[in-house]
């Protein structure tokens, strides 16, 4: 094969597909850095580009696409990385860690390079969004410590990221005429980091935050993280880490290591830096196969009474790519599967949700005999309400029900309306841990929350009328079982179990 291609190289339509980009989003602006294209003439490259994906305005990507990308090329003082970490935060976008993109950078005069990369270690890349300029390399923080494959988080409104585990791989990929690192050894993270550091800071760093109980989550590589805000302590926001890989480790090239289970899922206080483990239910007791490679995006209803995260793609244990969409709907931590039967198989993909309703996807590959190469520039959509694959971006107003909606199919099971009012607000066995009780604060407006809140309000009085003798018992015994007591009540309040339609 050739090492020579075309110098009028279109970025978006003559790429097949592009695998592990990363994604960064200001707004309904998205910006996609990293990761390796393969050219619809079959060449495999480093992407050595940046593409800023304008969401902000209606439109059907049947016919206007194209009008949706800038492309900027990188120069060469950027590296050309995967698995890495690209945040925004205050119009500015931060690029650390990952792993050197092992492909051949395509130059401008059509011919491919060997030449050794920018290196990764300690790093950290500034893009001035106003200026289209990227800043010089100042220090992430980090030390020489690389975080890849990690699992990410975004505040948009607060422009505070996070990262959890990944691992820091122990041989770097060198690329040149010949390559080395093929068979390189991963250290996993167990750590929680913060970007930025310090909010407010001049010079942006990435941290490391003490979180408690991290040795129950253990190491996580390949998984999904989502920001929940207005919830957990001083309602500070909640993160939760799901799916992804445990005992990492790489063989020939190729991640291995043990598929994280989801009949469980970790909840992160950002207030208190508490971790908390809490099993999941499914309908029809119909859980996801466990995944790695995946991506996640939460939607919450209007009245705050549910919080929808909906996963979608990645590799089974059978390194199969599965095209499946599953919702996790809190406080109930209860799975319904949302893609209404049409599967769309997707690995190595980014996305993101726009408008508050969409699910935007970018790239990644699905190993189709039929369709293998991407349409419309990389770009999928997917309806969050209507749990439909759809080519058209509609921009409404909060006032023309522009908003996201609850699905049909899942409100169904969890109780209200397409605005809210769920009333399946408790675990089906009640919280793991009390605290997630208190971090959820149950609203009171539905019909199992009353009850629930009845019940303490029950036992409180109880206590407070009972002898110095009984009090103690009382308190203990309300304390260890109340939250198995609420998700019993909330259960027999449930809706009865429904298919989605």
């Amino acid at each position: 094969m050739t090492d020579s291609i075309p110098a009028n190289l279109n970025w978006v339509d003559d790429v097949c597909v592009g695998n592990l980009r990363m994604l960064a989003q200001s707004g309904n602006i998205l910006y996609a850095i990293g990761g390796y294209v393969d050219l619809l003439a079959g060449r495999g490259i480093a992407n050595s580009h940046l593409q800023i994906l304008n969401l902000s305005q209606s439109v059907d990507l049947e016919s206007d696409y194209a009008s949706l990308f800038t492309v900027h090329r990188l120069p060469n003082t950027i590296p050309r990385n995967s698995w890495g970490s690209f945040f925004a935060h205050k119009k500015k976008l931060h690029l650390f860690g990952g792993v050197q993109t092992g492909q051949p950078i395509y130059e401008r005069n059509g011919t491919l390079s060997y030449s050794p990369r920018v290196e990764l270690e300690g790093g950290l890349w500034t893009y001035d969004i106003e200026t289209n300029k990227w800043d010089d390399r100042s220090d992430s923080g980090l030390g020489i410590n690389t975080a890849s494959q990690s699992a990410r988080a975004y505040d948009l409104e607060g422009e505070v990221g996070w990262l959890y585990g990944g691992g820091v791989w122990t041989e770097r990929y060198r690329v040149g005429t010949e390559r080395q690192g093929e068979t390189t050894s991963v250290r996993e993270l167990e750590e929680m980091m913060r970007v930025p550091e310090v909010s407010g800071a001049k010079d942006v760093k990435v941290g490391r935050v003490q979180a408690q109980n991290s040795s129950t989550v253990g190491g996580s590589l390949q998984g999904n993280m989502v920001f929940i805000p207005d919830v957990g302590t001083e309602w500070k926001g909640i993160l939760v880490l799901l799916g992804g890989r445990k005992e990492g480790k790489s063989e020939n090239g190729q991640m291995r290591g043990t598929l994280r289970s989801l009949e469980s899922v970790f909840v992160y206080d950002i207030g208190t830096h508490t971790w908390f483990t809490q099993p999941t239910t499914a309908e029809g007791n119909s859980f996801p196969v466990p995944r790695a490679e995946a991506c996640a995006v939460v939607a919450s209803a209007s009245d705050g009474s549910s919080h929808n995260l909906y996963l979608y793609g990645g590799y089974d244990g059978d390194k199969r790519i599965v095209g499946d969409i599953y919702i996790l709907s809190l406080p109930s931590f209860h799975w319904v599967k949302g893609d209404k039967g049409v599967e769309n198989p997707k690995v190595g993909h980014a996305c993101a949700k726009v408008h508050d309703k969409y699910m935007v996807v970018h790239r990644g590959i699905n190993h189709s005999p039929t369709s293998f190469c991407d349409r419309y520039g990389g770009i999928e959509l997917f309806d969050l309400s209507t749990l439909e694959w759809t080519t058209k971006l509609n921009v409404q107003s909060e006032s023309e029900k522009g908003r996201y909606e609850v699905p049909e199919g899942l409100y169904k099971v969890i109780g209200g309306n397409g605005q809210g009012g769920a009333t399946f607000t408790v675990p089906k066995d009640g919280f793991k841990d009390y605290h997630l009780y208190q971090m959820f604060n149950v609203s009171a407006d539905s019909s199992a929350t009353t009850t629930s809140k009845g019940l303490a309000a029950g036992v409180i009085a109880g206590i407070v009328i009972a002898s110095g003798a009984s009090l103690v018992i009382i308190s203990i015994v309300s304390f260890k079982f109340l939250p198995y007591l609420l998700g019993k009540i909330n259960n027999r309040n449930r809706p009865q179990q429904t298919q989605l339609q």
